[in-house]
Order: C-alpha cells, then structure tokens, then sequence
C-alpha cells in the first residue's frame, strides 16, 4: 500500500479537502498586529478588552506560535480536540501553527483530524 506523507491515500485527500474548504486564509500579521495592540506597554499588562473577547485555547504553557490561520467553527473544534491552539471571538476563530516553512499538508494535523473521520 502507497503511503502518502505516512497516511492512507484516503486520509490524504480527505485531508487536502479539509485544507481547501476548512483553512480559510492567513492572518498571522492580522493576529500579531492585534495582539500587539492589545497589550498596554504603559502598565505591561494585556489589554482587558482582549483577553475578555477571545476565548484562547493554549495546551501548553509555552509553546510557540508561528502562523495563524483563519479556520471555520468545524475546523476550529477539530483543532482544539487534537490539543491545537485556537484562539476565537466574534469575529471568527484562527488557529495557532506551530511550524513554519513547509505546507500544511506536511505537518500533519489535518491528517490526523482526517484518520479520526475516516
């Protein structure tokens, strides 16, 4: 059997469609210039106005985003059921990356996501 990037050919395409449909676009600079703003250099205290609107969902304690992706609600609760970091509010829900410099499909938590489907 032809292994596609250590996965089943069915859990890769599944996987491709979830990218396609789920990952809406990348907001890292939207995500990075708003937690930015939010943060109150005068007092070094996050803004209330942000930690009051966004629900954050960070497994471990330090851990280091690199990429933010906007997601759908579906993708978004995959992601935080994998352990993922996802951040969400009013406005839409975003996932937290922690690699960088390769595609998504290569990483492989979609795929999981897509093993757990299938």
């Amino acid at each position: 059997m032809k292994l596609y990037y250590g996965y089943t050919k069915e859990v890769h395409e599944l996987a491709e469609r979830y990218i396609q449909r789920e990952i809406l676009c990348c907001d890292s600079s939207f995500i990075s210039d708003l937690m930015k703003q939010s943060y109150d250099s005068a007092t070094n205290e996050a803004s209330s106005q942000f930690t009051c609107d966004f629900i954050v969902n960070f497994p471990e304690s330090e851990i280091e985003i690199y990429e933010w992706y906007r997601v759908s609600q579906w993708l978004a609760e995959k992601l935080i059921a994998q352990g993922e970091s996802v951040l969400s509010n009013d406005y839409g829900y975003w996932w937290g990356r922690t690699c960088t410099g390769q595609s998504i499909i290569l990483d492989g938590t979609i795929q999981e996501i897509a093993k757990a489907i299938v």
